[in-house]
């Protein structure tokens, strides 16, 4: 398997966790200290603060769509591999399932093997509600 398409495979994975709003998945994702970014200042540092910041923008996203679900879509402009690291540098469109968009902008990733597997160093992101959440907070970025 190359290392793009092993590159892709945790784009989907995530997108795919993420369309679940499954918290504990979107975070199996990251390495033991891997960071996970929001665009507004909030981070966390490791598996299980990554697991409860994702719980919490899900419970976010889902007063803001609701039942109708979600879908992470992202479309990667840039990806570099060398060694043991990788980036990745891209945009991101959150939609409700029947295509009502939510949120849009940019993201980057820095993965890193651990024992033979891509794990997800660093994610942050860039970007904006495209609709407020009822209780007028902003939606949670990817």
């Amino acid at each position: 398997m190359t290392v793009s398409t092993q590159f892709e495979q945790i784009r989907r994975s995530f997108e795919e966790a993420y369309a679940r709003m499954d918290a504990a998945a979107v975070a199996d994702l990251f390495a033991h200290d891997g960071w996970d970014f929001l665009f507004n200042g909030e981070h966390a540092k490791g598996h299980e603060a990554v697991k409860k910041q994702m719980a919490h923008r899900f419970e976010l996203l889902q007063t803001a769509v609701g039942a109708a679900g979600i879908r992470l879509n992202t479309t990667p402009s840039h990806t570099q591999v060398g060694g043991d690291l990788a980036y990745e540098i891209g945009a991101f469109t959150i939609t409700t399932a029947d295509g009502s968009p939510v949120m849009e902008g940019d993201y980057t990733v820095v993965a890193k093997k651990v024992l033979g597997e891509w794990k997800l160093a660093s994610h942050m992101t860039t970007g904006l509600p495209m609709a407020p959440a009822a209780t007028g907070e902003p939606v949670a970025a990817a």
